[in-house]
């Protein structure tokens, strides 16, 4: 790799602006958001989807301490009865 496509590379990895997150980062999904957003946040973050089951508590205890962000659509998921 050549110097300058690592500082291009870099470039990409770290915030460049107020609220970015680098790439890489841990999102949590919570809920269903438009298509076109989950895309997004999958090819760019490392973007987890919180389960509305039983196994809720177990994946939080799991992935919790590396969710840096937080995307919902507004509305709590319902869990099934």
């Amino acid at each position: 790799m050549t110097a300058s496509g690592a500082a291009a590379m870099m470039k990409r990895l770290l915030p460049t602006q107020r609220g970015e997150l680098a790439l890489g980062t841990t999102v949590l999904r919570v809920g269903e958001v438009p298509p076109s957003l989950a895309e997004a946040l999958t090819a760019k973050y490392d973007a987890l989807v919180l389960p509305i089951d039983a196994g809720r508590a177990d994946f939080l205890a799991e992935h919790a301490a590396s969710v840096r962000a937080i995307v919902d659509a507004g509305q709590s998921p319902s869990t099934p009865s």
